[in-house]
């Protein structure tokens, strides 16, 4: 299947028209690295269900794992599963919280506050 992804030319020159257009100037000589690509994709001919990706959390997930956070030695630690945790609860570090798309590391002398809207909000200690 031949590729419809552009190549390095037309993507060059694209981005000098866009920066020519949006700030009225470019240098043709100078590196372009690219930071951030979007993505849409949809799947034809299948239905998805969410919950095929996405497992409940059962607190039976959740559990205690050595882990290190210096050189000295392993620490207990809390391994929670993100979908156990309710509005307001309060982890203290250690703690490792997990979800099917990321791990949040709670670390040693840190607080993670659950808020309203579910976002796991991490205090430093000083």
């Amino acid at each position: 299947m031949p590729s419809t992804f552009p190549t390095q030319n037309i993507l060059q020159k694209r981005f000098f028209e866009e920066h020519q257009a949006r700030y009225g100037h470019f240098d043709e000589t100078a590196p372009i690295e690219i930071v951030n690509v979007r993505l849409i994709a949809r799947v034809v001919g299948q239905s998805l269900s969410r919950s095929r990706y996405l497992p409940a959390a059962t607190p039976e997930g959740n559990r205690i794992a050595d882990v290190w956070f210096d050189s000295s030695r392993p620490t207990k630690t809390n391994v929670l599963a993100r979908g156990t945790l309710t509005s307001g609860q309060i982890i203290p570090g250690p703690a490792i919280i997990t979800q099917f798309d990321s791990t949040t590391v709670v670390p040693p002398l840190c607080t993670a506050t659950i808020d309203d809207a579910h976002n796991i909000v991490i205090e430093v200690s000083q």
